[in-house]
């Protein structure tokens, strides 16, 4: 079970980085911003602080 979670937390940010260049020009950032690194941040915190079944 572990493992799975493991699994799809590293398939959800290599899902989510080639995002990052859409997101950089939807909310008008530089392309040399590293604000779009928060989105990793918050999900990391997400998968920490959610109560485990």
């Amino acid at each position: 079970m572990i493992a799975s979670i493991m699994l799809l937390t590293a398939l959800a940010i290599d899902v989510m980085l080639p995002a990052f260049e859409s997101v950089r020009k939807h909310f008008g950032l530089g392309s040399e911003s590293t604000k779009t690194v928060q989105i990793v941040t918050f999900f990391f915190m997400g998968q920490l602080f959610t109560p485990s079944a």
